[in-house]
């Protein structure tokens, strides 16, 4: 099992962080990372996600969402047999009433992770950063 965590401080309350992480919608229009997200995001549902991870690697996975606490934690769990099993998650935390730290991260297991670690380390740590700073900037141009 191997682990990418990344973090980002995000001037703005919890509440205000969650809402435009939550609004799948408008993903598209500030998202880098998580292009698009389709489907309800309710504990149990399947949702669409099209992922840009790098220049022209784009991939489409339709994880279960099997955590959802609202301004605390989304976990989304994609599976593909022994080959592959991502356990994708976004933790907020409140450090002020004006300041959140948003957690994101993933668990991989599986085969592929194991053969092609280095690649998927550097190319997912860029884009969970990439994702992290466009969030950021989104929240705070909205407060």
């Amino acid at each position: 099992m191997s682990k990418i965590e990344t973090h980002i401080d995000i001037n703005a309350p919890v509440g205000k962080v969650w809402g435009v992480f939550s609004d799948v919608d408008s993903h598209k229009e500030w998202n880098p990372f998580l292009t698009s997200i389709q489907g309800v995001l309710k504990e149990g549902n399947k949702v669409r996600i099209v992922a840009k991870i790098s220049e022209g690697n784009i991939k489409i996975a339709e994880p279960i969402v099997t955590t959802l606490i609202e301004e605390k934690e989304a976990v989304f769990v994609a599976s593909k047999r022994f080959l592959f099993r991502g356990e994708h998650y976004f933790k907020f935390e409140s450090l002020s009433p004006s300041k959140t730290r948003v957690v994101h991260g993933e668990i991989f297991s599986g085969l592929l992770p194991k053969l092609f670690w280095n690649k998927i380390q550097y190319s997912f740590t860029k884009a969970f950063n990439t994702m992290n700073e466009a969030l950021k900037a989104r929240v705070e141009s909205e407060v």
